[in-house]
């Protein structure tokens, strides 16, 4: 796998098969190493489990979704853990 993170990048985890850095807006990703791996459950199952960990220690239980869907022209296999930006989603409180 080459490079792909810069000198700035926070790292949260790194394993054998995944890094979780900031991008270059600061938002965690998950990259799978293996670019040529076919996603099946054990895959997103192990993604889903480590950037979740990473969005509640960074925004808070509740306050992020991940975004599975690719950016731009990704050869791994990413996902985004994005704050939430309604502001009624963010610490909501259904009693007012």
């Amino acid at each position: 796998m080459e490079k792909i993170e810069n000198e700035n990048s926070h790292i949260y985890d790194e394993t054998d098969e995944y890094i979780i850095i900031d991008n270059k807006e600061n938002i965690p990703m998950i990259i799978w190493k293996d670019k040529d791996v076919v996603k099946d459950i054990q895959i997103a199952r192990t993604m889903k489990k480590a950037i979740n960990e990473v969005g509640k220690k960074k925004y808070g239980n509740g306050n992020f979704f991940i975004d599975r869907f690719p950016e731009g022209d990704e050869i791994y296999l990413t996902w985004y853990c994005k704050p939430n930006i309604r502001e009624n989603f963010i610490n909501h409180n259904p009693y007012g």
